[in-house]
């Protein structure tokens, strides 16, 4: 082979190494935000279960408001039934 020719081989067999060692930094970029999407990832699941949890609060505490009410009305309509029974005989 010819001076130049194995002068061109060399350059392109350094060129090719450059072209591995950005592939490989490319990866390990990729691989790094893969990681930090997985971060954002669970940070918005863990954001979304607390608003699931903050809205059903007021839900329960109205169910809640309503389960007493009722309580409340059907102990005076019994306490009442059973005055007016005892107080009858």
């Amino acid at each position: 082979m010819t001076v130049a020719l194995e002068a061109r081989i060399e350059k392109c067999e350094k060129e090719i190494s450059l072209i591995k060692d950005k592939s490989n930094d490319m990866s390990i970029q990729f691989a790094r935000q893969d990681t930090k999407l997985d971060y954002i990832k669970d940070g918005l699941r863990e954001l979304q279960e607390t608003i699931k949890k903050l809205t059903e609060q007021p839900a329960k505490r109205w169910d809640s408001l309503i389960t007493t009410g009722i309580t409340c009305i059907v102990s005076l309509i019994i306490s009442g039934a059973v005055t007016f029974v005892l107080t009858k005989h």
